[in-house]
């Protein structure tokens, strides 16, 4: 399959496999496993469904795991694939890349893929879904950058990507918080993109997805990427690796931000407040906590996050009463601030 990047070619120009120096075998499907996920989903040529034929059975496929028939997988991925990144198939044959992804997932939930051309269709697909289920495993993708993925192709109607700052993808991303495992074996999401997950000034795809779906734990690669750099660790509670075949190194970066009451607060990324506290609140060393402690305190606006620790480890948790101004962080910081309609 092809690079998962908007445009592959200028954004990661020499990421090619003639380049490579360190070779990396992703996750596939034995023999075995792919003739149970072709089973499972009624697809190849024995079903009526072969490769060749793709386009015309690849946009709406379910497996209803007798185990597991109300917790599901869900995969949303656009109809449109310039470059067979997303497909079920290459060159003819069943990708044992993305086959092991869907069958481990079909192993312990339900599995519901559907394919969309934009936000707005992705939001009806979520509504259409029955609503006693709960989604254990989320995925999004779609070409990328570090601020966006694509589900429909430019100049065709309505929103079409997924992205930061955006009204109706955060509208989409309302409509599938409510659906989502919550507690202590919360839901897992991966963004099937390239660059979601890349460092900016501002904030990325992987943080704003962490931020208002707060409690699950959110996937995505600082790289572009493809199905042979992609290693799953475990389809039943998510976790994998996308290993550079140029360096060798995860390039797999995972958010998590607190329990879902961060939703409704406002969210910066790589800044603190001007007016936070010079000492960090002691003890704190989650997010929830440094939360709560702002809620606490009726004069607390906002409060600065060091996810890996201020000067030391243990300095995460700092307070602030307005924080009209801000400043950028060299440290990873990121500042929650109150919702307004809490009576400050």
């Amino acid at each position: 399959a092809g690079m998962r990047s908007h445009d592959a070619g200028l954004l990661e120009s020499n990421h090619t496999r003639a380049l490579a120096w360190y070779e990396v075998e992703g996750s596939k499907c034995t023999t075995a496993e792919k003739k149970k996920f072709q089973e499972r989903f009624q697809v190849g040529k024995q079903y009526g469904r072969p490769c060749r034929e793709e386009s015309k059975w690849n946009s709406e496929l379910a497996y209803e795991n007798p185990k597991s028939p109300k917790t599901i997988a869900l995969y949303i991925y656009p109809k449109e694939d310039h470059n067979n990144a997303f497909g079920f198939c290459e060159d003819g044959r069943f990708g044992l890349g993305f086959c092991h992804r869907v069958y481990s997932q079909s192993e312990h939930y339900s599995v519901v893929f559907r394919r969309v051309s934009s936000v707005e269709e992705a939001i009806e697909a979520v509504k259409g879904l029955p609503s006693d289920v709960e989604i254990k495993h989320l995925v999004l993708g779609g070409h990328g950058d570090p601020t966006s993925l694509q589900w429909g192709e430019y100049g065709g109607s309505g929103t079409t990507d997924l992205s930061v700052e955006d009204d109706t993808s955060d509208e989409f991303l309302d409509t599938v918080y409510p659906l989502l495992v919550k507690g202590e074996r919360g839901a897992t999401v991966f963004l099937d993109a390239c660059l979601n997950g890349k460092q900016i000034d501002d904030k990325n795809m992987v943080q704003h997805v962490a931020h208002r779906l707060a409690g699950a734990r959110v996937f995505a690669s600082r790289i572009s990427w493809d199905n042979d750099e992609f290693s799953l660790d475990s389809g039943k509670d998510f976790s994998g690796k996308i290993v550079s075949d140029r360096t060798g190194r995860d390039r797999m970066r995972v958010e998590k931000y607190g329990t879902g009451e961060l939703r409704t607060w406002g969210f910066l990324a790589n800044t603190f407040c001007d007016d936070k506290d010079s000492k960090a609140r002691p003890g704190v060393s989650k997010l929830v906590e440094c939360r709560e402690a702002c809620e606490a305190k009726p004069d607390c606006g906002a409060f600065v996050w060091y996810p890996h620790g201020n000067k030391l480890k243990e300095n995460k948790c700092y307070l602030a009463k307005d924080c009209e101004d801000i400043r950028t962080s060299s440290k990873g910081a990121i500042t929650f601030e109150r919702p307004t309609s809490e009576g400050r």
